[in-house]
């Protein structure tokens, strides 16, 4: 899949509307636009890069649910 124009962004952007699906843009990557969606279970990041190119990554929940104690241990594991 290939996004060559803004008009076919906003289209998708659109598309996320109607469906009533939560999505945020964000600009980390040098050349690349992110719509990062959340859905429940799951998160999906959509980088649209300068050439149009659409890359997916889907992030799934094992279900798994934690207490607030988890949050010591996340941030021992990933705080710089």
């Amino acid at each position: 899949m290939n996004y060559s124009t803004i008009g076919e962004l906003v289209d998708l952007l659109q598309k996320l509307k109607d469906a009533n699906i939560s999505f945020k843009l964000d600009h980390y990557l040098g050349d690349s636009i992110s719509i990062i969606i959340a859905v429940p279970g799951e998160r999906w990041e959509v980088d649209i890069n300068r050439d149009g190119e659409v890359q997916i990554e889907i992030f799934r929940s094992q279900g798994e649910l934690f207490d607030a104690s988890m949050l010591d241990e996340l941030f021992k594991n990933f705080a710089d």
